[in-house]
């Protein structure tokens, strides 16, 4: 991925203050009353406005006025099921690309920067940023924008990465940080012990404000927290296929003819014996368990969540920054509890993964310090709540 001298994480960040600030101020409950809030749908929001920041240097403003601009996500899951179940006719793709050589029929089937709302609009705003930042004399900004065209890529093409770049990146760590999210909440041991680690963490002066992507990989049970939701829940399944070469291949002493699409379960992957026999569970502390040559393979196995190869996905790095920090910074000011417990979300699978309707309560946490006296000595106390 492109974007060398950008600043990542503070922008990342940025975003996540922001709104953690305005969660704080508009979507608190108090002792007395309640102020329902879906979580699932604010995520998705700040996970657009950080895909855009980074892209074109600052938010579109979905965390800000709390609203599905433009009609983004409500046509993106109206429009995304049709497009995955069309997707698997093989009929339908040739037809696709027959079509796409008739500009005239094809502009009418699918979005265009003229459109006024949906990913046609968000388009057609992407197509604006990259012609004022072509123009002679424009402001240099430190975005990928800047970076595809520094690096020569045309402003058509520009345009289209930027489309790319948002649409992949913001949806499936937004569906990664809920489930995670909720696995956490759902789970009393696991989610106090989590709380115990972030405040251990402030107390000892190893946790910034917002934390820094290193802290948090020096955190181990946020870190298994983490990885334990990248498991459980990947956030895509989609079978990212590869076709074999004419001549086919052999695998696991299987022969496979040539041209023959092979697709990837991740899903089923991330069940494999590798994690343990009790691998339909959210159980953290196999991360902590596993000896050294167990982590190495656990590791290389969750990997494969984000894809393999020339097809792995550039922004896994991202990603996981992203879920870590927010999921920190939510649960160092917060407490977050489902206000259903008997059906926290609904969760619908089109390849890509849709949440709704995940209804939380948040409140403010108490301060607290998490010294000796809390823990019972700091290597003492560490070494406690890392055994739960």
């Amino acid at each position: 991925m492109s974007g060398r001298g950008m600043d990542w994480e503070s922008i990342v960040s940025e975003r996540v203050s922001d709104w953690v600030k305005r969660l704080d101020k508009d979507w608190t409950s108090s002792s007395h009353a309640t102020m329902v809030f879906d979580i699932a749908k604010s995520i998705e929001y700040l996970g657009i406005d950080i895909m855009t920041h980074l892209s074109v240097g600052h938010p579109l403003g979905f965390v800000e006025t709390n609203t599905d601009l433009y009609g983004y996500l409500q046509m993106f899951h109206e429009k995304i099921p049709l497009a995955t179940y069309l997707s698997i006719l093989l009929e339908f793709n040739t037809l696709k690309s027959w079509i796409a050589h008739l500009p005239w029929l094809f502009d009418k089937l699918v979005p265009t920067a003229d459109d006024a709302e949906g990913f046609g609009k968000l388009m057609g705003i992407s197509k604006d940023f990259v012609e004022q930042r072509v123009k002679p004399y424009a402001d240099p900004k430190k975005d990928m924008l800047s970076s595809f065209l520094e690096h020569g890529i045309s402003p058509t093409v520009a345009q289209r990465e930027l489309m790319t770049f948002i649409f992949a990146g913001s949806d499936t760590t937004a569906t990664a940080t809920q489930a995670t999210l909720l696995a956490i909440i759902s789970n009393p041991v696991i989610y106090q012990t989590l709380q115990k680690e972030i405040d251990w963490a402030i107390s000892e002066g190893a946790a910034s404000s917002p934390i820094r992507h290193y802290e948090a990989n020096n955190l181990p049970y946020l870190l298994a927290c983490v990885r334990e939701g990248l498991r459980m829940f990947p956030p895509t399944a989609e079978l990212s296929e590869r076709m074999t070469p004419p001549e086919g291949d052999m695998v696991q002493g299987y022969k496979i003819p040539g041209g023959v699409f092979i697709g990837l379960n991740v899903r089923g992957i991330q069940r494999h014996k590798v994690y343990g026999e009790d691998v339909d569970i959210y159980r953290t502390k196999r991360w902590l368990e596993a000896d050294s040559e167990q982590l190495v393979e656990m590791t290389k196995t969750l990997d494969l969540v984000f894809g393999y190869g020339d097809t792995r996905c550039l922004g896994a790095s991202l990603a996981q920054m992203t879920i870590s920090k927010i999921i920190f910074e939510l649960l160092r000011k917060f407490d977050v509890v489902t206000t259903n417990a008997a059906r926290p979300w609904v969760s619908k699978c089109y390849g890509l993964f849709f949440q709704s309707d995940f209804n939380v309560r948040v409140t403010r946490r108490k301060e607290r310090t998490m010294g000796e006296e809390a823990l019972g000595g700091t290597e003492k106390g560490r070494a406690q709540f890392l055994r739960c």
